[in-house]
């Protein structure tokens, strides 16, 4: 997967920048405090499950 197809992916409050708002929205979602936003997967890992594994992996790939 190319870099540009991987952070529109992840930009997971589709503002159009990957960042630590994506970061902690998925944090958000992971606590069940509010769901995943329509139009994207949060399920980064593809387990099937949303869940650490997926903080983890985009904090990987952000850096964090």
């Amino acid at each position: 997967m190319s870099s540009l197809y991987l952070a529109s992916f992840y930009d997971l409050n589709d503002d159009h920048v990957l960042d630590q708002q994506d970061y902690t929205l998925l944090n958000i979602v992971v606590s069940k405090s509010t769901q995943c936003p329509m139009s994207r997967s949060c399920d980064l890992t593809g387990d099937g499950t949303v869940n650490t594994s997926d903080i983890q992996y985009l904090g990987r790939y952000l850096k964090i």
